[in-house]
């Protein structure tokens, strides 16, 4: 697989909130991280030439989380990039596995809140739609309050 780096990129991204029961998946991203260094976000990354959204969610969660998605997929919402011009999609899945399989964050935690969220360090969040902590960007949405079930894009191969 070419580097990152080397793979091109629309100018789109997709965000990724698992969910395991009545959990969520946050990760917290590497201190040397070029984008939110240190900040708890949703697995996702950047949509890559020809690659659908649906797609690009599905490989941003196996990269970075190790756990294949096996259960509904639900589209949640479009946000804008702050000062650029991108979009941002965010997807649910339900997973039932909670395991995560990757050395590619130095954190990550299943959450059941946003009260539980909000004792991360540094705290998610800092609008209702972003959940980076930096006030320049709204690269990640925040979870909502209570879980309610978006529509169903589609049922993933169990």
């Amino acid at each position: 697989m070419p580097a990152e780096d080397e793979v091109k990129a629309t100018g789109s991204t997709v965000t990724v909130e698992l969910r395991c029961g009545d959990k969520f998946l946050l990760i917290r991203r590497p201190d040397d991280d070029e984008h939110f260094p240190g900040h708890w976000a949703f697995p996702g990354g950047r949509v890559r030439a020809g690659e659908s959204f649906v797609s690009a969610a599905e490989r941003e969660v196996e990269e970075e989380t190790g756990i294949s998605p096996t259960g509904q997929l639900y589209f949640v919402d479009s946000y804008p990039l702050e000062e650029t011009t991108r979009t941002g999609i965010q997807f649910a899945f339900e997973v039932t596995d909670d395991i995560v399989r990757t050395s590619e964050f130095p954190e990550y935690r299943w959450v059941s809140s946003v009260a539980e969220m909000e004792e991360l360090s540094p705290a998610p969040g800092g609008s209702p739609t972003h959940s980076t902590g930096s006030s320049s960007c709204r690269s990640r949405p925040a979870p909502r309050t209570r879980w309610t079930s978006p529509p169903c894009v589609r049922r993933c191969a169990a």
